[in-house]
């Protein structure tokens, strides 16, 4: 909690800024810069076409995030160890267009993350650490699930993999413990290294013949037959 009085108190005496009713703090230009609110449940304004690096980051309030339909992008590590988020509401007429970098690594408590089909590129470590997450739905537009995408999310069960995915990185579904069914698509050209490495539990998954599969991308999965 001291770090959000502190950064409010920092806000008040600036004039370069403003902090709004809910806690969301504008530079001059008014373009959002910081978030210094206790809300558990946040609605980011009407207007903001991006979320910048870190705004949400260790925060220890926020539950429940809505995102309005003109935002386009999430900056790095924006959502970053948001240990009690469990819900991620995008608008239904969405206009977001990239996830970047370890945007949501840490968020403990997510269980589940439907990204808009208006995503076309997402980037690595994006959900890493996820442990509680349990079913995402991936937008068709993106051609890769980069590296440490999904590295860690324990409770993950299945994932189905959008058609036009031409590469799996580097440790994307790393350490999945729980994740028994994959579906790939029959165009896929490569899965890189590690990444399936200690999916004990994975069974199900049909590896189209013409795909690269790179050294020890399904190390420590047991109950593979391969």
């Amino acid at each position: 909690m001291k770090r959000y009085i502190t950064a409010a108190s920092e806000y008040i005496n600036d004039a370069n800024s403003k902090i709004d009713s809910t806690g969301f703090v504008y530079d001059e230009d008014g373009s959002l810069i910081d978030y210094v609110g206790e809300a558990k449940s946040v609605v980011i304004p009407e207007g903001v076409v991006g979320i910048p690096f870190g705004l949400f980051r260790d925060n220890d309030y926020i539950e429940k995030v809505t995102i309005p339909k003109d935002v386009q992008w999430i900056e790095s590590k924006a959502f970053s160890g948001c240990v009690y988020l469990k819900s991620v509401i995008f608008s239904d007429n969405s206009r977001l267009s990239e996830i970047d970098p370890n945007a949501f690594e840490n968020c403990i408590s997510l269980k589940r993350i439907d990204i808009p089909d208006t995503v076309h590129k997402i980037g690595w470590g994006a959900f890493s650490r996820c442990y509680s997450l349990i079913s995402v739905h991936l937008p068709s537009r993106i051609t890769d699930i980069p590296d440490f995408m999904f590295d860690r999310c324990y409770e993950l069960k299945q994932i189905f993999i959008p058609d036009n995915v031409k590469i799996i990185g580097e440790c994307s579904f790393q350490d999945c413990k729980n994740l028994v069914s994959v579906d790939l698509p029959k165009d896929l050209e490569k899965i890189s290294e590690c990444a399936f490495e200690d999916c004990i539990n994975l069974s199900d998954i049909v590896v189209p013949d013409s795909t690269d599969v790179e050294e020890d991308a399904f190390e420590g999965c047991d109950s593979l037959e391969i």
